[in-house]
């Protein structure tokens, strides 16, 4: 009995924290036109991925002529990919690798762009990756480094693409959806909705009072 009270002292401070280290969300949606499903005739498309991220700290994952390359990234993502298009539209959801990657250009030559990639384990060897960017002249996303929240459309003269690629013990398949056709694309940033902090909130509160209980109990 004294070994579950001590769990459950334990429990009273690791839920709390737990629930406090502040995850973030982020969105990122883009719209725009893309010949991959016929060349003579492009269609619209609008893509939305939204995932979770535990981890607020970008790291340094590449230097170029350009500038740094930083990437946010997590482990297990919770995440949502929504496509639509004349041709195609799904909607798939779980847990993968998340990424979150942005040059941060040095100078003022070149492009800069920012995106979200989602990895996705399938078992065995298969694997399938979405990946969504935006990218134009330097300046065109305005300031803030990786984790700020972007705007822009086409008279910017910044564009997007999407890529989707599957990797299997076969020849996989590797589908560029959009490269150069004028877009829209956004990056939002948001804390995860406090409700689900308080939840863990208030179950260390509510096991930490039924501890409390137990005791009197006993010296009854």
């Amino acid at each position: 009995m004294l070994t579950r009270i001590k769990q459950g002292i334990v429990l009273l401070f690791v839920l709390p924290a737990a629930a406090l280290a502040e995850p973030i969300t982020i969105v990122t949606y883009s719209t725009g036109m893309t010949d991959y499903y016929s060349l003579s005739t492009p269609t619209p498309y609008e893509l939305t991925i939204t995932a979770t991220y535990e981890s607020t700290s970008p790291i340094e994952y590449a230097t170029t002529p350009f500038g740094v390359e930083q990437r946010l990234v997590s482990q297990n993502t919770p995440y949502v990919i929504e496509f639509k298009n004349k041709y195609e539209t799904f909607q798939r959801s779980g847990i993968g690798f998340g990424e979150l990657f942005g040059l941060i250009p040095g100078t003022s030559d070149g492009n800069e762009y920012f995106g979200q990639r989602i990895s996705i384990d399938l078992g065995g060897e298969d694997s399938v990756s979405y990946q969504q960017r935006g990218w134009g002249p330097v300046g065109g996303f305005g300031e803030g480094g990786l984790l700020a929240t972007r705007q822009i459309d086409v008279s910017a003269g910044l564009r997007s693409d999407i890529h989707r690629a599957a990797y299997n013990s076969g020849p996989g398949i590797d589908q560029l959806f959009s490269t150069d056709a004028p877009s829209t694309f956004s990056l939002h940033v948001s804390p995860v909705p406090e409700p689900a902090s308080y939840a863990l909130l208030g179950a260390g509160l509510g096991f930490f009072g039924l501890v409390r209980r137990v005791r009197r109990k006993i010296a009854a």
